[in-house]
């Protein structure tokens, strides 16, 4: 049997993770992605960054920060992430804190649970100050939501955008035809795309949740998720689905 991925883009990193649990898996996005062009953006939350005044950085999305980077001079923005002595640096999982770690930040403030909830909770009980976060057109507002009542201002940009793909991808309303018995939803706008697609559920084909953000969204278009990750790491996602279905 296999594990349906369908994000945009990264979905090599699940792929390589449950091989090494022996899980075969298929990949047919159901999301594309494509760049915002917004170098004033790039531009002022570089700024923000340069100014002496305590300043957290937060990644709540690779492809967010990757966009961002692309958009600004060559140079500068590692420039200003090894020099600086004021900002801070907060992401929400170990995958976009590790595009921290590359560029030689160590100090990377990371929940324990891996969503935004839950960083913006451990950012609510530090000193108020600036917030960058380099951001796509539907990023969730949790941590804005949580942290501007708490005296933070908000400086926040976007850099690419998401959409459903159309037509339908090819697995769409075919998963047990495909042998697909568990699918690997990651993000609320993968439930919208998904569940548009699929407005009928197969039997014995498992919706499974990387986060408590992305089952808390397919319980609110009425179905229930089978398997909530509590941890949204490939590796973590990976063992979690192969002793579902273990037990299964």
């Amino acid at each position: 049997m296999t594990t349906l991925l369908i994000r945009p883009n990264r979905n090599e990193v699940d792929q390589e993770a449950l091989a090494t649990e022996g899980i075969d898996s298929m990949v047919d996005p159901y999301l594309r992605i494509s760049p915002v062009r917004n170098p004033k953006g790039a531009t002022r939350l570089v700024s923000a960054l340069q100014s002496p005044q305590l300043t957290w950085l937060i990644l709540s999305s690779a492809n967010a920060f990757e966009y961002w980077f692309d958009q600004t001079p060559p140079g500068v923005l590692d420039t200003v992430l090894a020099t600086s002595t004021t900002v801070r640096y907060a992401a929400i999982g170990e995958h976009t804190a590790s595009l921290l770690y590359q560029r030689g930040i160590r100090n990377v403030l990371v929940p324990s649970l891996k969503n935004a909830q839950s960083l913006a909770s451990l950012l609510a009980q530090t000193q108020p100050c600036p917030v960058v976060i380099p951001s796509g057109s539907i990023a969730m507002r949790s941590i804005p939501d949580a942290l501007v009542p708490a005296g933070f201002t908000i400086l926040e940009e976007v850099f690419y955008h998401t959409e459903p793909v159309v037509p339908p991808p090819p697995s769409a309303g075919r998963l047990q035809e495909l042998g697909i018995d568990t699918v690997l939803l990651r993000s609320p706008s993968a439930v919208r795309a998904f569940i548009a697609a699929n407005p009928d559920r197969e039997p014995g084909v498992a919706l499974v949740c990387g986060g408590a953000t992305t089952a808390r969204r397919l319980r609110e278009l009425g179905v229930k998720p089978d398997l909530v990750c509590g941890d949204p790491s490939p590796r973590a996602v990976a063992a979690s689905i192969a002793q579902f279905r273990r037990k299964r």
